[in-house]
């Protein structure tokens, strides 16, 4: 068997307006290109934008998260620390039934 595919969805909010936007219909852009055969993993990211807006959706559809106050300071929530943002995430993506992958987890899952 093939080695599996990783993609990272990198798209972007004000003021980087580079890329497909942070939202629903963005994602949905990228994920129309992912191949359909072939065994791969997705993670979503959001330069200067609220990635936890999307987190429910991305967990919903099978993709990994990669949250953090690196590319939104997330001033609406209060500028929380980093560790809120991920805890955040991590809620949102139990919520929709899904685990948290451990760096084993990931090892294993791109067989490196």
């Amino acid at each position: 068997a093939a080695e599996p595919a990783y993609f990272l969805l990198n798209m972007t909010d004000a003021p980087f307006i580079t890329g497909h936007p942070g939202t629903v219909d963005g994602l949905e852009a990228h994920l129309r290109f992912l191949p359909s055969r072939a065994r791969h993993y997705w993670t979503a990211n959001i330069v200067g934008g609220n990635l936890l807006d999307l987190c429910d959706t991305v967990a919903r559809r099978g993709g990994n998260i990669a949250p953090g106050i690196g590319d939104f300071p997330y001033v609406e929530l209060g500028c929380p620390r980093n560790e809120e943002v991920v805890h955040r995430a991590a809620q949102i993506a139990r919520a929709a039934g899904r685990e948290i992958a451990s760096p084993q987890d990931v090892r294993e899952m791109l067989e490196l």
